[in-house]
């Protein structure tokens, strides 16, 4: 399966790949890191159906 990322969503992940520890964000990291990590990986796990 492929997924094919839209423009908004890898703007989001420009924001916050700086501040990643791993797949975690680093402490510290910037409120607008924040929010672009959870709106990114909750649009990540729609797309791959994990939303319970």
């Amino acid at each position: 399966m492929y997924i094919i990322i839209p423009e908004e969503m890898k703007k989001l992940e420009r924001i916050y790949t700086p501040y990643l520890d791993g797949v975690h964000l680093k402490e510290g990291a910037p409120k607008e890191a924040k929010e672009a990590y959870e709106t990114f990986y909750n649009w990540f796990g729609k797309k791959l159906g994990l939303e319970q």
